[in-house]
């Protein structure tokens, strides 16, 4: 627990610095976990025998996270380029026949689609009016859930949630991160009221009680792959927590709901 709590406060200052300081240093920040856990998951594939077109992949991180700063960038833009993505792996997947297969090109697209795109919800969030306030809905709102769930499942936590996934889980201790997500997201939301966001206090309540049903999904996602590839962790740079994959997994699917809740709103 020690290890996990010093390499939390250690991993979150460079986090914190990037988001603060600008769109960009959120958008390179994020561009590194991209590579990072895109590498961490194909990893993890290679262990039951699939083998991921990686190069296709890491370029998507810079096609999905940086290129949406550039002026003039549309979604024209974002559909050729995906089309062309789609394109070289086709290629890769044809001319390298037997050694690679339709399976590793499943792979390749859903590493892009699962890690890269989900993550760059991050980014454009960063880059909205107030977005740097509207980022940190989304790890609050995950990383509130992750905790007040292990400890309303430790303290009160007595039916399995799904067991064949992650056998630790508790009923009690979702329904805990849900209400716990939805509190400190709340009294979050006082403070960035207090700082000039027009956004009612209520709406902070349900992203934080909605991210904390999404973050536990993410959770669970990642560990039923960790299962079906037979590891235990994405990776080791994190101590305590194992790879980027592992501690962002939650918030790969709170970004994107806090992005869309607060278009729609």
């Amino acid at each position: 627990m020690k290890k996990r709590i010093v390499s939390s406060i250690i991993g979150l200052v460079p986090v914190i610095a990037a988001i603060v300081l600008s769109g960009w240093s959120t958008g390179i920040l994020v561009f590194i976990l991209a590579i990072v856990g895109l590498n961490e998951l194909y990893g993890a594939f290679k262990e039951i025998g699939i083998k991921p077109a990686s190069l296709v992949g890491y370029i998507s991180c810079y096609i999905l996270v940086i290129l949406p700063f550039y002026s003039g960038f549309s979604g024209f833009h974002f559909q050729a380029v995906i089309y062309f993505s789609l394109l070289i792996m086709v290629l890769y997947a044809v001319f390298k026949y037997p050694k690679s297969n339709i399976i590793d090109l499943a792979a390749t697209f859903f590493g892009m689609a699962y890690i890269v795109f989900l993550l760059s919800f991050i980014v454009l969030l960063r880059i909205m009016d107030n977005g740097m306030w509207y980022v940190w809905i989304a790890f609050i709102g995950a990383w509130a859930a992750d905790t007040a769930a292990y400890f309303a499942g430790t303290f009160l936590g007595k039916k399995k949630l799904i067991p064949q996934v992650s056998p630790k889980k508790t009923v009690e201790g979702s329904i805990g991160g849900v209400l716990g997500a939805a509190v400190l997201t709340g009294v979050y939301g006082i403070i960035a009221i207090g700082q000039g966001v027009d956004i009612k206090i209520y709406h902070f309540v349900i992203l934080g009680m909605v991210c904390g049903l999404v973050s536990q999904l993410g959770d669970l996602f990642a560990s039923s792959i960790k299962r079906h590839c037979g590891i235990k962790d994405f990776g080791w740079l994190i101590p305590g927590h194992g790879g980027v994959l592992d501690r962002f997994d939650s918030i790969i699917f709170t970004a994107p709901v806090v992005y869309i809740y607060i278009t729609l709103i």
